[in-house]
């Protein structure tokens, strides 16, 4: 594991679901070296040489007890053995990837966006045009109405 005996306690208690913060405070450090210790730990663990070495005590595992089990299933012809044994060769055969999926399913969702929601002063302008008759501009046509860009005095 780690080097230092506080790393061992810092993976501990983030296991056990310690807030880092919490951690970091007991053992006077910052939350950055806390998730360095973490860091370092799984690149540890997950490094292909340990997993090779995990893997191989698990199947060693499995065989041991496949063999146990299939022994008894055969002489004392006990069904509860024969199960057993076939769970241990069904885990054995998937962490050796021999017992890969038969097939997989994609799905791809593809959703368009939802339109553009109207602001108010488009609202507002909108219902203008409808009473006066005129006709919304399209989104890429310019607004160059003359009567729109004149100040409005007051009066009729």
């Amino acid at each position: 594991m780690a080097d230092n005996p506080d790393h061992d306690a810092i993976i501990h208690e983030a296991v056990h679901g310690r807030a880092l913060h919490d951690i970091a405070r007991s053992h006077d450090l910052t939350v950055a070296e806390v998730r360095k210790v973490i860091d370092q730990e799984a690149a540890l663990a997950f490094s292909g040489e340990q997993l090779r070495r995990e893997w191989l005590l698990e199947a060693r595992r499995l065989r041991e007890l496949g063999q146990k089990y299939f022994g008894r299933a055969m002489t004392d012809d006990d069904i509860n053995c024969a199960a057993i044994f076939i769970k241990t060769s069904e885990r054995l055969a998937t962490l050796t990837g021999m017992n890969a999926p038969i097939g997989h399913a994609v799905q791809v969702i593809h959703a368009t966006a939802p339109p553009a929601a109207q602001t108010s002063t488009e609202q507002i302008r909108a219902a203008i045009d409808r009473i006066r008759g005129k006709q919304l501009p399209k989104p890429d046509e310019p607004d160059d109405d003359p009567e729109l860009l004149k100040p409005h005095l007051g009066g009729p």
